[in-house]
């Protein structure tokens, strides 16, 4: 297998870190957008956001007629913005101003 962090591949302490700190990125990232998404899903399975074509009320032509305002915004959907704004916005602010991811292994 060759993801696993072996001593034969990665023959130094500091890649075998940069590795592991790689894999579990990576693994914080799927759960992450898993449950991002089924968690926007499921908010916006009743609303004109969804068509009908995705298991939604919704019209994706509607949508382009009311496009400057959101037609039912709920509070879970405001909510869902805000952490969502936040998550983005701080990745944001940490590959601009404090580090970068270096090269991924």
């Amino acid at each position: 297998m060759k993801y696993y962090i072996t001593e034969e591949r990665y023959l130094e302490a500091s890649s075998r870190k940069k590795r592991c700190f790689t894999l579990v990125k990576w693994g914080y990232s799927l759960v992450y957008y898993a449950i991002s998404s089924a968690w926007a899903y499921k908010i916006m399975v009743d609303t004109a956001f969804m068509p009908t074509w995705l298991g939604g009320i919704g019209d994706p032509y509607s949508m382009s007629e009311l496009a400057p305002q959101i037609p039912d915004p709920t509070l879970e959907m405001k909510i869902f913005y805000i952490c969502q704004f936040g998550k983005h916005f701080s990745r944001f602010f940490g590959h601009i101003f404090i580090r970068s991811e270096g090269n991924f292994f």
